[in-house]
């Protein structure tokens, strides 16, 4: 049951793929994400929770897949 990723996650500067799928209770990403510069693949599907993504995302450079987020919803779906 993570509700939280802890900011140490963000000191693996080699990580490159993150899959967070299915961490249904999963609220928030560490702000300073943007660190990880060799993630390539986030995926948070189904991670009901997360109603936001932190600013650091839009450091990462190297990002090429981003699964699962919802950028905005209409209010007519």
């Amino acid at each position: 049951r993570i509700e939280k990723l802890e900011n140490s996650i963000c000191a693996l500067p080699k990580l490159v793929i993150l899959d967070l799928r299915a961490c249904y209770n999963l609220e928030v990403l560490p702000d300073d994400i943007g660190s990880l510069e060799n993630l390539i693949y986030l995926d948070v599907s189904e991670c009901y929770m997360l109603d936001r993504m932190p600013k650091g995302v839009a450091d990462l450079s190297r990002l090429q897949v981003l699964k699962g987020f919802v950028i905005s919803q209409s209010d007519d779906e």
